[in-house]
C-alpha cells in the first residue's frame, strides 16, 4: 500500500507541470504558396495556462523552388536566390510579430523543389513569452523572396509548398482545480484505505 501512495504522489507531482509539458497545436496551414499569397492567419486558443513557456517550435515539412535573378543594370548577369517561408507569432490580432523564425531553401536542388522537414526554434528563454502563457494568441504563416540589396530584379518568383506544420509549446502547465481537487480527494482515500490496513 505504501508503494500505491508513493507511485500516487509521484504521479501528482508530474502532472502538476513541475517537470515540463510540452502541447501541441497542428496547423491547417498546408498547399502551395507564391510572393502573392496572403499571409496564411489564424487565433489560437489551448485551452490551458502555463505557469511558464521555455520553449516553442515549429514542426514543418514542404518543399521550395528557388527564385531565377539578375543584376538590373546587367540583364545577363542571372543567379539563384532561396525561396523563404515564415512564421510570425503575436499575442493576439496580428500587428507586431514577437517571436519570429524562417527557413531558407532551394538554391542547391534548382530546378527541381528542394524538400525540408525541420523543427525549427520560434522562441526560448531568452524571448518575453509572458503574453502566451494565458494559451492564447495568433500566428501568422507567409512565404517571401531572399532579402536582397543592390540593383537586383527577379526573372522567375519562387515557389513554395507547404506538407504540414505543428506549433509545440514546451512549458509548465497549471492543472485546472478540477484536477487538484481529484488528486487531492483521491490522495486521501488512499491515506485512509493505507491507515485502516495498518490496524
Amino acid at each position: 500500500m505504501k508503494r500505491i501512495i508513493s507511485t500516487f504522489w509521484l504521479v501528482l507531482v508530474l502532472g502538476s507541470g513541475t517537470f515540463g509539458d510540452t502541447v501541441e497545436l497542428p496547423l491547417d496551414c498546408s498547399g502551395t504558396y507564391d510572393i502573392d499569397t496572403p499571409l496564411w492567419t489564424t487565433d489560437f486558443d489551448l485551452g490551458i495556462t502555463f505557469s511558464k513557456i521555455t520553449n516553442i517550435y515549429i514542426n514543418w515539412s514542404g518543399t521550395i523552388i528557388a527564385e531565377v535573378a539578375y543584376e538590373t543594370h546587367n540583364p545577363d548577369n542571372t543567379f539563384l536566390l532561396d525561396g523563404v517561408f515564415w512564421v510570425g507569432l503575436y499575442e493576439s490580432n496580428p500587428n507586431y510579430a514577437f517571436c519570429t523564425a524562417e527557413v531558407q531553401k532551394g538554391v542547391d536542388t534548382y530546378p527541381a523543389p528542394e524538400p525540408f522537414d525541420l523543427m525549427t526554434v520560434i522562441a526560448d528563454t531568452d524571448d518575453d513569452l509572458t503574453s502566451l502563457l494565458d494559451g492564447k494568441g495568433s500566428v501568422e504563416i507567409g512565404f517571401f523572396k531572399s532579402p536582397r540589396y543592390g540593383y537586383t530584379s527577379t526573372l522567375v518568383d519562387p515557389i513554395g509548398h507547404l506538407n504540414s506544420a505543428t506549433l509545440i509549446f514546451d512549458g509548465a502547465v497549471i492543472p485546472e482545480p478540477a484536477t487538484i481537487l481529484l488528486f487531492g480527494v483521491g490522495g486521501l482515500l488512499l491515506t485512509r484505505i493505507s491507515r485502516r490496513d495498518n490496524y
